[in-house]
């Protein structure tokens, strides 16, 4: 197969792997149980798909876009999205400013973001074990590899 055409993810060597693999979105949200074991409401999730796509969050308000520009008010959760090396730096410059909420950011120690945000927290939790995020309907994802053979 060529690497064309809808539902088609390329391959390292540009064959095309079928519908059944193609990437939907990195869309994943932030388990039930870890609000349970929180066990508080905020106020607003400053970087959520709507209450309508994760009705688990406890939360009375919810920012659907332009979250960066926008007022964020009271106790605040934030899962900000996984981007780039440095993608979370925005969204915690935001956080921090604001001063009142959780933050859920991934353990890279070594990485400055982490260096320069982590010593001006009032408590750092590890979870343990590993968070293992949800998509909308609170599925967790399988493990997907693309193989390929040689040629």
């Amino acid at each position: 197969m060529t690497g064309k055409g809808p539902g088609c993810v390329k391959t390292p060597r540009g064959r095309c792997a079928p519908g059944f693999l193609r990437r939907v979105g990195d869309e994943w949200f932030t388990p039930a149980y870890i609000f349970e074991a929180l066990g508080c409401r905020f106020d607003m999730d400053v970087a959520s798909p709507g209450s309508g796509h994760t009705p688990w969050i406890p939360a009375d308000a919810f920012l659907t876009h332009d979250s960066l520009t926008r007022r964020w008010r009271g106790f605040v959760w934030m899962n900000a999205p996984f981007g780039g090396r440095n993608g979370s730096v925005p969204w915690l410059e935001k956080f921090f400013e604001h001063g009142n909420g959780i933050a859920l950011v991934p353990a890279r120690t070594s990485a400055p973001w982490w260096q320069d945000f982590v010593p001006r927290s009032d408590v750092v939790l590890f979870v343990s074990p590993k968070i293992k995020f949800v998509d909308e309907r609170g599925r967790e994802p399988f493990a997907c590899r693309l193989l390929e053979p040689p040629t």
